[in-house]
């Protein structure tokens, strides 16, 4: 099950909304397909598990691209799918325009189009010490309260998360 609320006050210049999923057992069929539309806002979705996220240029894409499991998806001009049913608990934010910017130090004329592995933009370090609070997160609910407050607190200190590398998964929009 999803959840999903507005952001607290301070965060809503910048987040439209901020999400949370649990984990549940993986679907007997295995990983399913779900198409996403293309979208003018930006996510930032970060996946507890071990597991990365996988997306399809289309429903015929045989293979897909595996791209990281904490991953910052660009404004999308076509649409395209993503892999479902692998049972991992996943935390997030639909980002408003210009938002990136701040959490990134990346313009997101460079995002798009595409999902940037977080490791790829802000330090690892950083990043562990977010997925390991999250995993001890007892449901979603306190996941999407945890990640509001690290949300704030990243959008309060620009650009202390600043881009290692552009390194980014192209061709998906």
């Amino acid at each position: 099950m999803t959840l999903r609320r507005m952001p607290k006050p301070a965060l809503r210049p910048f987040v439209s909304s901020v999400w949370a999923t649990d984990a549940t057992p993986p679907t007997p069929l295995g990983a399913r397909r779900e198409p996403m539309l293309p979208a003018g806002a930006m996510h930032v979705a970060i996946r507890l598990g071990d597991s990365r996220l996988r997306i399809f240029a289309d429903p015929a894409d045989p293979a897909g691209t595996l791209v990281g499991g904490s991953v910052l998806n660009g404004m999308r001009l076509r649409a395209y799918c993503k892999a479902t049913g692998d049972g991992a608990a996943c935390v997030g934010a639909l980002l408003k325009p210009g938002a990136a910017d701040l959490l990134s130090n990346t313009p997101a004329g460079a995002l798009a189009g595409c999902h940037t592995d977080l490791e790829d933009l802000w330090p690892r370090a950083d990043l562990a010490d977010l997925r390991e609070r999250q995993r001890k997160c007892s449901g979603g609910t306190q996941r999407r309260s945890w990640a509001t407050r690290a949300a704030a607190a990243a959008i309060a200190a620009p650009g202390s998360c600043g881009p290692a590398s552009r390194k980014s998964q192209p061709g998906r929009g």
